[in-house]
């Protein structure tokens, strides 16, 4: 039996070749897209929505540049909070101060989103009732008026969460995100950039 005594020569990041500092950063960016946690951008989503006062227990998303892709969200809608983080709660304080007023608001999945996930899959509710079973004529108004900020909202919202989700995704896979991850690990290579 005999041994052999094998000698490699490892290297820095900073020291690879331009051509195997690109071969590193594709295989990580590759990596870091596969691998990455989808529960750290719900986490994400989910303190925007609080904010808002928008459902956060059920957000669905896609975010890989397919048509349909996007963020959903369903469930019941806090208006207090919403109406706070909008600042509009002395505009609805008529419907708010009342207490024979009841206001229910709701995101339920329309018939598009059993196949998608983006802003046109949801369907905001909203019920407004007063014990007498009458509104008066400005309580209709401001009802009308909540309803139609709510579904304006909801899907700006959306929009701009779908935004984020995609900056994410990308960032992952940038130079300076990879460069930073590579020197806090001290990863090391061989001379053609593969990782040790």
């Amino acid at each position: 039996m005999r041994t052999r005594v094998r000698t490699d020569i490892v290297y820095n990041f900073d020291e690879l070749s331009e051509s195997a500092q690109q071969s590193a950063l594709e295989w990580f960016a590759q990596g870091n897209q596969e691998c990455y946690d989808p529960d750290d951008l719900t986490m994400v989503f989910q303190e925007t929505l609080k904010q808002w006062g928008f459902p956060d227990d059920q957000i669905e998303w896609s975010l890989s540049y397919s048509q349909g892709d996007g963020i959903a969200f369903y469930g019941g809608i806090d208006v207090k909070q919403y109406l706070a983080h909008t600042k509009q709660t002395t505009k609805f304080r008529d419907l708010l101060r009342s207490p024979n007023i009841y206001i229910e608001a709701y995101i339920n999945r329309n018939s598009f989103g059993y196949h998608y996930s983006h802003y046109n899959t949801m369907y905001v509710g909203l019920d407004v009732s007063h014990d007498s079973g009458k509104l008066t004529a400005n309580q209709e108004i401001l009802a009308d008026n909540l309803r139609e900020g709510l579904i304006e909202h909801v899907v700006e919202v959306s929009q701009t969460l779908e935004r984020m989700g995609y900056a994410e995704l990308e960032y992952v896979t940038t130079r300076e995100y990879i460069v930073e991850q590579i020197e806090i690990n001290e990863y090391e290579f061989t001379e053609d950039g593969k990782l040790i």
